[in-house]
């Protein structure tokens, strides 16, 4: 076996690159193989119904593996190669990014982590719930939008506004190399921060410009960092020295005690302690860890089979990756396969129907009796005008009365939830789905804020 040498680090990254880069191109072109007999099915001859019973039976893949190789070529890939913009990613960043819009896909430097990615999707869900009427209420911020993002930005990342006097000088001469090392030491960086009235956005560093995408609309701004160099200068020029004592004065809140403390975490005063999922998590964790030295300690005997493709695609990419041990044409999202079925309830859509009727006829009873939830009584009798005829403040009267019933809904279906978790002993989820039901509860009382205020302009509520 030949021993292969390196220079130095740069040079032993650069041939990691280059393997995580030729792996990804695999995985597309594997996709695209799949591709072919999804598309053709004629082209297994026979032998096999479908391409994932081919994939399954040949090499051990898993029905959800197998579309994330189809998955991944169609988005990333041209016929069996990955497009060029894409081939810095790698194959795990990239199966990461394939529910993500496509403008938050690009506003995603190549540099980014696997983890980060992760954890940017969990707060993109959080923007995902906010209707237009609770980015109304939150009014807009003071400045222009990248002075906003700029405010945004040190509030979240509260160590790097302290030591922002390090770039002072690069500011007042305008050093664009200082200040993007400052940014994105790597090169390139990124972070998800909010804006009052927008909602979530993202702002990326690249090595020609900083960029803004809105997650609810998908807008992109763009400015070169020469811009952004005036508007950090204006932005300091307001506030004074950057120190802690000026960011307790700028965002009204103590400093953070703890290092790892994140300025932005939400906190529930209503909860009896914060619910974090990640403790959660570590929690449901030891037993399997429990399990594993268990094993290893002689308490089962474990053979040493040999290694499927898909083990292998494990082993580098870090995948979990559901292959079953036989190759039978059951299901592969059955309740016995699921990670943890004690933390879950079986699914029955029956029974969801049946609930969702028994709601809907209890809604149309409660309504004919005059017992509407959140209602100052509706106008009988009066006709709806076309959405043409409407005034700006009807518009906004008929989008929260609709919102009204959606809220309403969400709040019934939410509570119906904690009860079927309480009854199957799930406490955890139990939590957060109080803490959920609390926030819906929130938006409905803001809605029903935003109704009265109509409502005492003179507004009919039967827009």
């Amino acid at each position: 076996m030949t021993e292969i040498t390196f220079s130095g680090y740069t040079d032993y990254k650069k041939a990691v690159d280059e393997a995580f880069i030729t792996a990804a191109e695999d995985y597309v072109r594997i996709g695209y193989l799949l591709r072919l007999a999804k598309e053709n099915p004629g082209i297994l001859g026979g032998t096999y119904s479908d391409y994932k019973e081919f994939a399954r039976c040949e090499y051990g893949l898993g029905d959800s593996q197998v579309s994330r190789f189809v998955a991944i070529n169609e988005k990333y890939g041209e016929g069996d190669h990955l497009l060029p913009q894409y081939r810095a990613y790698g194959q795990s960043k990239l199966a990461e990014m394939l529910t993500l819009p496509d403008k938050i896909a690009e506003a995603i430097p190549p540099e980014a982590t696997r983890e980060e990615i992760r954890e940017l999707k969990k707060e993109l869900k959080e923007d995902e719930n906010t209707t237009p009427i609770e980015l109304m209420l939150e009014g807009k911020g003071e400045g222009t939008k990248w002075q906003q993002a700029i405010k945004a930005y040190f509030e979240k990342q509260n160590k790097m506004f302290e030591k922002a006097w390090r770039i002072e000088t690069a500011i007042a001469d305008g050093d664009i190399g200082e200040i993007k090392s400052f940014f994105a030491p790597s090169g390139t960086g990124f972070e998800r921060i909010r804006l009052k009235g927008i909602g979530g956005v993202m702002i990326s560093f690249f090595s020609e410009n900083v960029t803004l995408t809105e997650v609810l609309s998908q807008h992109q701004d763009s400015i070169l960092w020469a811009q952004f160099r005036q508007e950090l200068s204006d932005f300091f020029k307001d506030i004074g020295k950057p120190s802690i004592q000026t960011w307790e004065a700028l965002y009204g809140r103590p400093w953070p005690d703890k290092a790892s403390e994140s300025v932005t975490k939400p906190i529930n005063p209503m909860a009896e302690g914060y619910f974090d999922p990640k403790n959660e998590k570590k929690e449901k964790s030891a037993p399997q860890n429990a399990d594993k030295a268990h094993k290893s300690s002689g308490g089962e005997a474990v053979g040493t089979p040999q290694k499927t493709p898909s083990e292998e695609v494990e082993k580098v990419t870090g995948e979990v990756v559901d292959t079953p041990n036989k190759c039978e044409n059951t299901p592969s999202e059955s309740p016995e396969n699921r990670i943890n079925p004690q933390c879950e309830t079986d699914f029955d859509p029956g029974k969801q129907n049946e609930t969702e009727n028994d709601t809907q006829n209890a809604d149309k009873a409660d309504k004919s009796t005059g017992g509407e939830a959140f209602s100052e009584g509706k106008n009988e009798g009066v006709e709806k005008k076309a959405a043409g005829d409407l005034t700006e403040d009807e518009k906004l009267m008929r989008q929260a009365m609709e919102f009204r019933e959606d809220i309403k809904a969400q709040i019934m279906e939410k509570a119906d939830a904690i009860k079927r978790a309480t009854e199957s002993m799930t406490f955890g989820r139990v939590k957060q789905m109080a803490l959920d039901l609390e926030e819906a509860a929130q938006r409905a009382f803001d809605n029903e804020s935003v109704i009265m205020q109509l409502m005492s302009k003179g507004v009919n509520t039967d827009v």
